[in-house]
């Protein structure tokens, strides 16, 4: 009997962001997409998550969701089946890039959720994308959504987020790794870093593909997903 499939979205995303995937595969395995709003700690997340998710399943997160996927990995591997890290690194942050995340943290309580879409929508996708009014909508109203306080909130979870380079030995379930080939966020080659690292992981790349290839490309993510999960071709 397959077990079920968590899904844990990324920063400033909702359940729109798997809602193609699951279109494409939803009718073979029982999914959860994770909603980590309120806690602003990558511990408390995680706990939060655990308290929620089935006792034994298969676990795909997105950026921030992959973040955390690997964290859950660590924390509670006897739950955990198997892993899916899409579009994710495990290196900590830069100072620059912790400079950043303290701009967003200002832009958002200062100016809402509308202008830190603005700010970021040219990096989350490819920049064929950018001319998709659909996708673009999606994207922005996922952030609004969102909404100012839990972001924050999750920025500040993110600031916390330690070093767990060290550790990826440990993290012996199979794994994919997914990768978008014109990711500006997390470039490819931070997903070969992790794939280097794991010793029972599978690197994907989706061509032609930004940072958010759940909304990008659903169905050559459902389909990487699928093969993941030992599922026929869909």
């Amino acid at each position: 009997m397959m077990v079920p499939l968590v899904f844990i979205p990324g920063l400033a995303c909702t359940e729109l962001l798997f809602e193609p995937v699951v279109g494409e595969i939803g009718d073979r395995v029982t999914m959860q997409i994770v909603d980590h709003r309120g806690p602003d700690t990558m511990e408390a997340i995680v706990d939060q998550i655990l308290a929620n998710a089935p006792s034994y399943f298969a676990l795909a997160g997105l950026s921030m969701g992959g973040y955390l996927a690997m964290e859950l990995a660590l924390r509670a591997p006897d739950r955990i089946e198997r892993l899916a890290l899409l579009n994710t690194k495990i290196r900590p942050d830069t100072p620059d890039e912790r400079a950043n995340r303290e701009a967003l943290i200002e832009l958002a309580e200062a100016e809402g959720m509308e202008a830190v879409a603005d700010r970021l929508m040219p990096r989350l996708l490819h920049p064929d994308r950018l001319a998709d009014p659909d996708l673009v909508d999606r994207v922005r109203r996922m952030a609004v959504d969102t909404g100012a306080d839990v972001f924050v909130a999750q920025e500040r979870a993110l600031l916390t987020r330690e070093d767990i380079s060290g550790r990826a030995g440990e993290i012996r379930m199979p794994t994919m790794v997914l990768v978008g080939d014109a990711d500006q966020l997390t470039p490819p080659e931070m997903g070969q870093e992790i794939d280097a690292a794991l010793p029972n992981s599978n690197l994907v790349t989706i061509e032609a593909c930004g940072h958010l290839s759940s909304l990008e490309r659903p169905t050559e993510v459902a389909q990487a997903l699928a093969t993941w999960l030992g599922l026929a071709r869909i």
